[in-house]
């Protein structure tokens, strides 16, 4: 379809409330110039995560004007808000520069926010030894146990901490205008969070979800149940709060209400759907809560960047859509 230019957007124009801004402001390390609005990287020092530094990616929309600094003036046109959680390995670097997605919130007049996969730094003992577990694989999720609890609490963070932060020093629509989207890992955290508070965003998307982790077998690549004990012991109760899958299955629609939209896009040739992704049991649970879910499986497409950037143009059209209702 034609792109419109983020300059023209304006059903979510409104401006800003003076009593947004009451956090310590970001650093801003980088901005960039990109189509019609400004990328900023960003750091911060995070509570939630023990007090280590954290780093995170937004991408702003002209308001109208470019605007290349902090804070942005309280006279400028507000935006609402999508954050996307990525996968194992990632930084909130990989999205910015592979996924094509700047372009698309640009002309859809989204905010684009990412965060790290993971805290860094915290300097515990084995954190870097794997590639499934610690650095790079937080898992959006708070840790129970010892090393991991005193900083790996990448659910709060980007449930309340991260969000917190954007509203107050970027021009939002507010908490009300949020939707999730994320991949592998990421799209695990999406799926999870918006089941969990289905009234806090407005739709939920995941690519090549890790949909079921529970059901993962010990020694799969990456192993899911390892980081999942190492985080939160060896009880399985203890994970059904970050499986998709079971939350689908438990979801009451009468005492939740309807959960937000949901899109779930699979590749055909993903080399992890089989032992790790089990999308179909994902879906299978939707269908036995009557949880409404729009899944796609696609031809040809495996696990990688590719795939993402290829679903990423629909991805943004379809919460665009639900936050412009």
């Amino acid at each position: 379809h034609e792109l419109g230019r983020a300059g023209q957007c304006k059903r979510y124009a409104s401006k800003r409330r003076s009593s947004k801004r009451v956090l310590e402001g970001p650093k801003v390390l980088q901005s960039h110039r990109c189509f019609e609005g400004t990328l900023f990287r960003c750091s911060h020092i995070s509570q939630a995560l023990g007090g280590l530094e954290a780093r995170f990616s937004v991408y702003v929309p002209d308001a109208p004007r470019m605007w290349r600094t902090l804070p942005y003036p309280e006279e400028c046109d507000e935006f609402p808000v999508l954050i996307y959680l990525s996968g194992m390995t990632c930084s909130d670097e990989e999205v910015i520069t592979k996924a094509n997605a700047l372009e698309h919130c640009a002309a859809c007049g989204l905010i684009f926010v990412a965060p790290d996969t993971s805290p860094r730094g915290a300097g515990l003992q084995g954190e870097e030894e794997r590639w499934d577990v610690g650095v790079g694989a937080g898992y959006y999720l708070n840790a129970t146990q010892q090393p991991w609890s005193s900083h790996y609490r990448m659910r709060d963070y980007v449930e309340q901490e991260l969000p917190e932060m954007i509203h107050a020093h970027f021009p939002t629509c507010g908490p009300g205008a949020v939707s999730l989207m994320g991949h592998s890992m990421g799209g695990m955290g999406a799926l999870a969070m918006a089941l969990r508070q289905p009234g806090a965003f407005c739709s939920v998307s995941a690519v090549a979800p890790i949909a079921h982790p529970s059901a993962v077998h010990a020694g799969a690549s990456p192993d899911v149940r390892l980081a999942l004990a190492a985080y939160l012991g060896e009880k399985e109760s203890a994970w059904r709060v970050y499986d998709p899958t079971l939350l689908a299955r438990d979801y009451d629609m009468v005492s939740n209400g309807p959960p937000p939209p949901m899109l779930v896009d699979v590749g055909a040739e993903d080399e992890f759907s089989k032992d790790v992704l089990k999308a179909m049991d994902f879906i299978d649970a939707c269908q036995q809560s009557g949880v409404p879910v729009d899944f796609h499986l696609r031809a040809g497409f495996d696990h990688s960047y590719f795939f993402v950037a290829s679903v990423m143009e629909e991805h943004i059209d379809f919460h665009a859509k639900h936050l412009d209702a």
